[in-house]
């Protein structure tokens, strides 16, 4: 008999004597981890929490992961005056970058402190502190805000960058700051800086070390590891930095001034993300201190500042080298002439065969300026602040990034450089606003002093304030330029129209030499660069007039006189006059390399040509370089048929500078008196591809042909 199972439903329910009853549901897999993370997360926040509340700070705002320093000395020490009082003074050691500044060690009742940061612009550069927009910003907040009393410091450092304004600002939390003002951006590109294996890091992990670098726990392991690093050790934790030493040394400083720059788009992507850590991280330094921090957008000049230098395009062949420069050359000798028509045209060819080439983008900026073209004026203008190798001035990067940071930050900004497009004739600043490439006028830096008074006042720091109206802003004005020293002001724009000078900029040079005779007529050195610039400009009795002034105030200048009147009276076609001079400037100076050359032109138009050669030979000895001396030589050789010689000395002349037309067409003539024809018809040509009118090569390799 079969047996039948129990089927009742109550019975079914029972467990089973040894089994335990559960307890509840299982946790699935996701919902363990999610805990996991969670607890992991609050582990680490009270970590963070533990840190803040013993001090710790994140590794990024201690210490500057792409830079740091042999060592740094304190911009400020403490004196002790007859009064007992205790106060801060600028460092003897840092008169050399630094305004010597002086203020109370403790902070006064109802002060308030502003620190202005930043570079030579920040400085008051070519003058000083008292007109620069720190200067202006404490004569002026007084009579917009009685309610305080205001202490303005001016902290900026000539040709210092971000990385070493952070240092400056880590200083100066400890004087009770209450804004910091920052104007940084163009001395970005001034110091020789490595980013060591910052490009070969992936993306992704170096993300993620950015972001570690903003935690406390980050900090504790890492000193755990490597040991404390306040900025200045040699190295982090990938061992990147560039080591710089305690005060800037600049590229330019070399021989090479312009010229050790080449570009590096890779380097300067870096630059520029370096800069804006450096921003960020002072805008957090100064929120941690409980000071406001208020930034500058930095403004440069475009129409009157040609590019520092110029490089073309890394894949140019050589048929496209060659084209461009024969374009180039036309565009400028038309605008010269006055052609705008063809200058245009040709400046269009050339940017065409290489949109990088910065000189050819300024010139044709010029061009469609004097046709009218404003807004092409401008895009041109800018491009070539953006192409110039040697950056002097912030490129849109910097300006795009400072900008981006106060958005971001929500930090009170002043955008100087969109003020200066907005007031400047077609919307392109010059020299309305700029001394040179970056430096505002006087005029222009107690503008930024009120765009910056205004931007206090909307942030709510200027309480109750009485109007800035045109009356009040005249009173100050007036009252700052009584005590403005002009021979101080003349010495700074001399020197300035000397570095300009330098850079091969002679025309802003110029204008500033001759403002500078303006403001002091009676010092030598001012008198003869204002000479000089005469010349240039074809005064040449003003030139005169200004070389005797010379003399006549230091005798010392007399070798440099004799020779620059000797030139002043050739120009006016007074050889005999001009060779009193030179002979008066070689007695004094024998090996005057230039004085020979031109008394070498003097003899070789008066038909006396063992004089001349004698003293173009003396010339070349005197000065190796002198490419033309080489050349007026070797045409005095060739008319006495030493063709060796004269060949020799063209060849010299093209080593020195190979676009040298006139040496090329001489050589040319010699090596087809010799027999070269297909040498010869190289010159020739050569010379036919830059200038196709050329009419000596033109018939020389016709009848060679």
């Amino acid at each position: 008999m079969a047996r039948h199972r129990r089927t009742s439903r109550s019975s079914s329910r029972e467990a089973p004597a040894n089994q335990v009853p559960a307890s509840g549901p299982r946790l699935t897999v996701a919902k363990k981890l999610l805990f996991s993370l969670v607890a992991t997360i609050l582990f680490f926040m009270a970590v963070e929490l533990i840190l803040m509340v013993a001090g710790w700070q994140p590794v990024l705002d201690e210490s500057d992961p792409y830079v740091g320093f042999f060592s740094l000395n304190p911009l400020f020490v403490e004196t002790v005056g007859a009064d007992g009082a205790r106060r801060l003074v600028t460092a003897q050691n840092k008169m050399k970058w630094f305004n010597r500044q002086c203020f109370p060690r403790r902070k006064a009742a109802n002060t308030y402190r502003i620190f202005c940061l930043g570079g030579s612009t920040t400085y008051g550069r070519p003058y000083d502190d008292m007109t620069s927009f720190a200067g202006w910003l404490r004569a002026l907040l007084p009579e917009v805000d009685r309610n305080r009393q205001w202490e303005v410091i001016n902290a900026g450092g000539i040709s210092y960058a971000s990385y070493r304004v952070v240092n400056v600002m880590h200083e100066l939390l400890e004087y009770d700051p209450d804004l910091f003002v920052i104007y940084s951006g163009h001395n970005e590109f001034l110091e020789a800086r490595t980013y060591g294996n910052l490009s070969e890091t992936p993306g992704l992990v170096a993300r993620l070390e950015h972001i570690l670098g903003h935690t406390r726990t980050y900090t504790a392991l890492r000193r755990l590891v490597k040991g404390t690093d306040r900025g200045n050790a040699p190295l982090d934790l990938r061992g990147k930095r560039s080591l710089l030493p305690s005060e800037v040394d600049t590229l330019l400083d070399s021989a090479l001034g312009p010229q050790v720059y080449h570009r590096d788009d890779e380097l300067r992507k870096h630059i520029v993300t370096h800069y804006e850590f450096n921003l960020r991280r002072m805008v957090r330094m100064g929120r941690r201190a409980g000071a406001r921090v208020l930034l500058v957008t930095p403004a440069s000049s475009l129409s009157n500042c040609s590019p520092f230098k110029s490089e073309h395009r890394a894949d140019m062949t050589a048929a496209a080298r060659e084209e461009w420069e024969s374009s180039f050359t036309r565009a400028r000798e038309l605008f010269k002439s006055g052609d705008l028509k063809g200058a245009i045209h040709a400046a269009n060819r050339s940017v065409e065969i290489d949109p990088r080439y910065a000189g050819a983008l300024y010139l044709r900026a010029r061009i469609r300026l004097a046709l009218g073209n404003d807004a092409k004026a401008r895009e041109d203008f800018v491009a070539a602040r953006q192409e110039d190798v040697c950056t002097l001035r912030a490129p849109n990067e910097i300006l795009q990034v400072v900008r981006r940071v106060a958005s971001e930050m929500k930090t009170p900004h002043v955008d100087f450089a969109a003020y200066v497009d907005r007031v400047s004739p077609h919307g392109i600043p010059g020299d309305n606003l700029f001394l040179d490439h970056v430096h505002p006028t006087i005029e222009g830096n107690r503008d930024l002093a009120v765009l910056l008074i205004t931007c206090l006042r909307d942030a709510g720091i200027i309480a109750s304030p009485a109007d800035l109206d045109a009356r009040l802003l005249t009173t100050v004005t007036e009252r700052v330029m009584r005590r403005v020293d002009r021979t101080k002001q003349s010495a700074a724009l001399r020197n300035l129209s000397k570095v300009l000078s330098w850079a091969g900029k002679k025309e802003e040079a110029d204008g500033l030499a001759l403002r500078a005779v303006q403001l002091d007529p009676d010092d030598a050195e001012t008198q003869y660069q204002a000479g000089n610039a005469f010349m240039r400009c074809g005064k040449i009795d003003e030139a005169i007039r200004c070389y005797q002034r010379t003399f006549e105030l230091n005798a010392e200048y007399a070798a440099a006189v004799n020779a620059s009147l000797g030139f002043a009276y050739a120009a006016k076609g007074d050889q005999d006059q001009a060779m009193e001079y030179y002979l008066k400037a070689l007695t004094l100076n024998p090996n005057f390399g230039d004085v020979h050359y031109n008394i070498g032109v003097i003899c070789e138009d008066r038909g006396e040509t063992e004089d001349a050669m004698r003293h173009y030979r003396s010339a070349v000895a005197s000065r190796p370089q002198h490419f033309v001396a080489h050349s007026r030589l070797g045409m005095l050789l060739a008319k006495q048929q030493k063709w060796d010689e004269a060949r020799a000395q063209f060849e010299q002349a093209l080593r020195i500078n190979p676009n040298f037309v006139e040496a090329r067409v001489n050589l040319g003539k010699v090596l087809a008196r010799q027999g070269h024809t297909t040498l010869a018809r190289q010159q020739f040509r050569w010379v036919l591809r830059r200038y196709p009118g050329h009419p000596v090569a033109k018939a020389e390799l016709d009848r060679l042909e």
